[in-house]
C-alpha cells in the first residue's frame, strides 16, 4: 500500500500563545493516519495570502520550508522498505527543525517502550527527559 503524505492548516486548534492557526504534516499508510505538528502558523489572514504570487519575505519563508518538509518527506518515504511509523518518526521527524519535537519525543518514548515496560517506568522515562537535574521519582497514583 502507498504511503501519502500531505501537508494542511488546521483551523480546528488555535494557538493562543502564538495567536495563530497551525501546519500539520499528515501521513497515510493502511488506512492509519497520523498528524503531525511542524512549528509553521499562521493566522488566516495571513494563509489566504499564501496563494498569492508576491510574498514578503516572512510568508516565503514559511511557504519554502512546507514545501521542504513536504518533498523531504516524500522522498524519504519512497526510500523507506517497509514503511513503518516508528522508524518514520525516528529516522525523519525527530531533529527535523520543521517539527515541533516536544510532542515527537513524547510519541517516541511511548511507542517505542509500550511494549517493553510498564505505565510508571513510562512516567519515570518521561520525566527524567523533561526534569533531568531534579532527582525524584515520579509513580503514577492511583
Amino acid at each position: 500500500m502507498a504511503v501519502t503524505i500531505d501537508i494542511y492548516y488546521d483551523t480546528r486548534k488555535f494557538r493562543t500563545k502564538t495567536k495563530d492557526y497551525p501546519f500539520k504534516l499528515k501521513v497515510y499508510y493502511n488506512d492509519e493516519t497520523r498528524n503531525f505538528l511542524t512549528v509553521y502558523g499562521l493566522s488566516e489572514p495571513e494563509q489566504r495570502k499564501l496563494l498569492s504570487p508576491r510574498l514578503g519575505i516572512e510568508l516565503q519563508s514559511i511557504k519554502d520550508g512546507l514545501a521542504d518538509l513536504q518533498r523531504t518527506a516524500e522522498t524519504f518515504v519512497r526510500d523507506m522498505r517497509p514503511f513503518s511509523f516508528d522508524d518514520f518518526i525516528l529516522y525523519f521527524l525527530r531533529d527535523n527543525p520543521h517539527i515541533d519535537q516536544t510532542r515527537i519525543l513524547i510519541i517516541h518514548l511511548i511507542t517505542r517502550n509500550s511494549r517493553f515496560c510498564s505505565k510508571n517506568q513510562m512516567v519515570a522515562q518521561l520525566a527524567r527527559f523533561f526534569f533531568p537535574l531534579s532527582g525524584k521519582s515520579f509513580k503514577l497514583e492511583r
